[in-house]
Formats: C-alpha cells, structure tokens, sequence
C-alpha cells in the first residue's frame, strides 16, 4: 500500500512538471515582457513541484527504512513509530474534534465561555442590533460558542470579535433552522434551491462518525442568487453538524451502519466532498459565490471542517494548490485531500478515501454513481432526500426538546 502512494505520488507530480515544461520548451512563442514574466512565474512552480516531489519521495524512504524487516516483530508500536517518523501526509491525519468535550472541565476554559458571551451581548446591544431566535440560540450554544474560542486560540477580545460578525451574518441572511414540515416556507425555498443536489448531506455519517457534506457545482440551478445560495449553504453546514448528533443517538455509523465505537461525544468536524470532475468555466460558480462560501466556512462555522476532498478535479487545480499550499499553515493542509487518477479497488486513491470516509465511500459521498433523476448530480433523488431530510430534522429537534432550537447545531 505504501508503494502505491508512492507511485501515485510520482506520476502525478510528474505530470503537473511535464505540462508546466512543455510549456516552456514551446518555440514558437512570442517574446513579449508578459510572456517572459509568465516563463519566470512557470519556472517557479516548476521548481515548487519538484521541491514537493523530493519531500515525499524523502517521507517514503523514511517510511520504508523505519518498518521491521520480513521476519522481525513487527508490533503495532513499531509500524504506528515509523508511519509518524514518515509524516502525516502518507498516512493522514483524521480530524474528528476541537472543542473540549462538553460541559467544560477546565476553570480557565469556562470563565472564557462567560466572558465571551458577556463581551458579544454588550457589543450587539452597543450596536442596536436586535437578536432574533438564531441568533440567541447560538449564543446560548456552549459547543457554538467555543469553537470561536478554539478558533482564536481561547483570547476572547477576537473570539468576540468574530461572533459578533457572525451574528451579523446571521441577521443579514438568516439562513433556515430544522426542516420540520416540507410544505412551509422555508420547505418550498430550500427544494427549490437544493433541487438538483448542488450541497446535500447524505443520510448517515463517515467511519469516524462525522457529518458529510457533498457539493457539486455543475448541476447549479441557473439564476440564483447570492441570498438564496448563502442561506441555502448554511442550513446544510448546520444539517450535516446535526447529522453527527443525530447518528450517535440512533447507535448508527458509516451509511447509518451500526458502530458501537463511535466517538463518545461526537465529532464536531466535517467531511466535506467536493466534486469537481465536470468542472468547467460555464457551471462555475460567481466570484462572489466562492468568496462567501470561503467566508462562511473560516468565519461563520470555525473549526467545522475536518477534511476537503477535492474530488477529481481538472489537473491546473492541483498544480495551482501544489503552489498556494506553501502559505497555508501546517494543520489546514493536512485537511485538504486531492483525489485525482483510478479510483478503483485497491488504488491508493480508495485506500485514502477508505481511511477518511469508509469501505462505502463511493455511496455515501455520491462518487461514481449512476445518474437517477434527470439534471441531478450522481446518485440523488430530489423527492426522497428532502422527506428524509424532514425526518431527520424531525428526530433531531425531538433529542433537543418538544420545541425546536433554529439555526444552532
């Protein structure tokens, strides 16, 4: 297994610099002072590739010379010795929680929730911003609330900060609680932006027992809004947080499988799948789509994602990460997954995904998956999602009592 991802590791890379190279080695271009600053700029990310190539091929050796050789004692301590020696990015990290397990056992950590909370209220009412019940449902959130702290390193002058603004993105948007009742008005808005399955959140959580999140954006519905996309992208980040609650009290795991080793209490992160092997120009989404969503995620919903799986995506995505990479800190990297070449049985590409997600990973995130209902993206079904999605918001609200909490997770 090891040699596969080695291998993968090589002819990918290999690639990205034989396409950026072949591009350079084309004679007949023209030399003006923009084609020769695209030349210099080319030959850095040559040089960046190549740097990212040595690293992991350095990883592998490391790896392989730590293992026990054939017919030593090949204990679990010394293989889990030398996948550490080798680094996170052969054998990746899962992320599963942030925040403390709650109610909050450390002094210090509680007086920040206290001071938080204190700090927010004060600001808003400076401001003569009226909460409505989202708003005051997140504050009264421990969970909600700490993983702005987490986010800002538990300083509470910026973990305010950045709640405030998020309360005030909550009042300009005001994204939709629990589904209760299909034929509502938020059931009509949300069927009609989710129709095709651009976001959905599968029924059932990964073997690590997070909440999944798919996106697809070529099935995009034509002339949607900025509003209309934001706040329908919000009640799925806070379906799929739900989902993971919802998946502990029904003693359910992968697919909605049984898993009685499921994390005690459950994870608050995120598998997020992003499918963009029919990416193209015409089906993208607006600039301004993309930066909110970014936004959404870092600022609004802090320390919500566990892993991205970027889903075989056209290869000038990998190039252009490969790139960017270098100024993302360590601990966002390890989050981010690029699954490009087969995605067969047994490829290291599955070996991956099964480790992220599961032996059912293909199902449950929608790849590879028969077409069933006309314009949809793989594997969805418009009229029977959304009645489970009732359902489950439906048992959820039932957990946190006979009223429903609007807006939280």
């Amino acid at each position: 297994q090891v040699l596969r991802v080695g291998v993968d590791v090589l002819e990918g890379r290999l690639a990205h610099v034989w396409m950026l190279g072949s591009l350079l080695s084309t004679a007949s271009l023209p030399h003006g002072e923009a084609l020769q600053q695209l030349r210099v700029w080319l030959q850095i990310v040559n040089v960046l590739l190549l740097l990212h190539l040595l690293r992991r091929l350095s990883s592998l050796a490391t790896l392989l010379k730590a293992l026990p050789r054939s017919g030593s004692d090949a204990t679990a301590a010394t293989v889990a010795a030398a996948v550490t020696a080798a680094g996170e990015h052969l054998v990746p990290r899962v992320h599963l929680r942030s925040v403390p397990p709650l109610p909050l056992q450390d002094a210090d950590q509680r007086e920040a929730l206290a001071a938080l909370r204190e700090t927010v209220r004060k600001s808003v009412a400076r401001a003569g911003i009226s909460l409505g019940e989202d708003e005051e449902a997140v504050l009264d959130d421990d969970l909600a609330c700490c993983r702005y702290l987490v986010a800002r390193g538990w300083a509470v002058p910026p973990a305010a900060d950045m709640l405030h603004a998020a309360l005030l993105w909550r009042v300009r948007r005001s994204p939709p609680g629990p589904l209760c009742d299909l034929d509502s008005a938020d059931g009509a808005f949300l069927r009609l932006e989710g129709g095709r399955g651009k976001v959905y959140v599968p029924d059932g959580v990964d073997c690590h027992g997070r909440g999944v999140l798919v996106l697809d954006n070529s099935v995009q519905r034509s002339g949607s809004s900025l509003q209309a996309s934001m706040r329908y992208f919000a009640f799925c980040i806070q379906l799929a947080l739900r989902q993971a609650e919802l998946a502990r009290a029904r003693g359910g795991g992968e697919g909605g499988a049984p898993a009685p080793g499921l994390q005690a209490p459950p994870p608050d992160k995120l598998l997020i799948v992003i499918k963009l092997h029919r990416f193209s120009l015409l089906n993208s989404p607006p600039p301004s789509h993309a930066k909110e969503t970014l936004e959404m995620l870092m600022n609004h919903f802090p320390e919500s994602a566990g892993h991205i799986i970027v889903y075989r995506p056209p290869r000038v995505f990998s190039g252009l990460w490969a790139f960017s990479a270098k100024l993302i800190d360590a601990k966002m990297r390890s989050k981010v997954h690029f699954i490009s070449g087969s995605v067969a049985d047994g490829s290291a590409n599955d070996a991956l995904m099964r480790r992220l997600a599961g032996d059912g990973w293909k199902q449950l995130c929608g790849c590879e998956q028969p077409f069933v209902s006309p314009g949809c993206t793989e594997g969805f079904e418009p009229d029977s999602y959304w009645r489970g999605v009732v359902q489950r918001d439906r048992a959820w609200s039932a957990l946190r009592g006979p009223k429903p909490t609007k807006g939280s997770t």
